[in-house]
């Protein structure tokens, strides 16, 4: 089943949809959950095929501005998530660290601010951890 592609890009008041592949066939949309339908409608209707004869792969244009802040963003994120990854790690060992010196779970986790039960569980991811 053949697969056009589907540009989409927001212009001053409509969404401009374009599908290079069929020479000629450009619409436009006020909402993005349009696009599907209307490219659908316009590349049956010009290639004269049924609506269900082919797939479509919508692709919507980012601004350059918008894409950099979503890139410093995913870099965020990724940041970040290494960050609580390392956190989780020392807590873990602090956890290991204070089970080591005899103390019994509901302490560590008063501690720590956890629960005794909470305590355990990080002991026990705590098995590969060299104290």
């Amino acid at each position: 089943m053949k697969t056009y592609r589907v540009e989409v890009e927001h212009g001053e008041r409509w969404w401009i949809v374009s599908i290079p592949e069929v020479p000629g066939a450009h619409t436009q949309v006020r909402h993005l959950r349009e696009v599907e339908a209307m490219a659908r409608e316009v590349v049956a209707l010009m290639l004269e095929v049924p609506e269900d004869s082919f797939h479509l792969d919508v692709e919507i244009k980012i601004p350059a501005d918008v894409r950099d802040e979503l890139e410093i963003s995913e870099r965020l994120r990724r940041d970040a998530a290494a960050r609580q990854s390392e956190a989780a790690r020392h807590l873990r060992l602090a956890v290991r660290r204070l089970r080591q010196r005899g103390l019994v779970y509901r302490d560590v986790g008063a501690m720590l601010g956890v629960s005794a039960a909470r305590a355990k569980q990080l002991d026990s991811e705590a098995t590969d951890l060299v104290a």
